[in-house]
């Protein structure tokens, strides 16, 4: 707003545009961090350098050390800065599903293997199917989708691996980016018949 009111454009026009009322807008321009915000601020140093110290201990533990360095605060406040700003202690319940993996939904009925040759009658008859069953008006863009998805895939889950996801790099590692970019470069391989398969 002060750089509008420097152009020339009045407080008042400019907070009726934002719907904004004058006082609080003016009661903020003289005081813009508030005081609770100050003591939040306060105690939630106190609580990551506790924490810092001490990871293995939770909120109750880390409210008692935050007001032993002088950041007053209830148990309740403490759990709230704690649960916003993820500080949990090591020794806490795990956080998401812990259960192993169970068995394939079906099975692999086809044994499915990227390393044909050259374009087997299984996919191809499974590429006619699904044309056929969907009634695909672009037959000629199908496969050009399955290498898009295909691409999207693999690289997606590389990316967020790098990033850190763990989930994606528990994927990575059980293989999955290498299947994908194996059934890539086969699909690759074989566009010619299996753009032809579909006409």
């Amino acid at each position: 707003m002060k750089e509008l009111a420097a152009g020339g454009v009045p407080v008042t026009v400019t907070c009726r545009v934002l719907k904004l009322a004058r006082q609080p807008y003016y009661r903020w321009l003289d005081d813009p961090v508030t005081a609770a915000e100050l003591a939040g601020a306060h105690r939630a140093h106190a609580l990551v350098a506790a924490h810092r110290d001490d990871p293995e201990f939770g909120y109750r533990f880390l409210a008692d050390e935050a007001r032993d360095a002088g950041a007053d605060m209830s148990d309740r406040t403490a759990w709230r800065i704690c649960r916003d700003n993820r500080w949990w202690s090591v020794f806490g319940k795990k956080r998401g599903r812990t259960r192993k993996a169970g068995p394939p939904v079906h099975d692999d009925l086809v044994n499915r293997a990227f390393t044909a040759t050259g374009p087997n009658r299984l996919w191809l008859t499974e590429l006619r199917l699904i044309v056929d069953t969907y009634e695909l008006a672009d037959r000629q863009g199908l496969v050009s989708t399955i290498l898009w998805w295909q691409d999207r895939c693999w690289r997606g889950i590389d990316s967020q691996a790098d990033a850190g996801d763990i989930a994606m790099t528990r994927l990575r590692d059980a293989g999955a980016v290498t299947h994908v970019r194996t059934a890539f470069q086969w699909v690759s391989d074989h566009r010619g018949a299996l753009e032809r398969s579909v006409r």
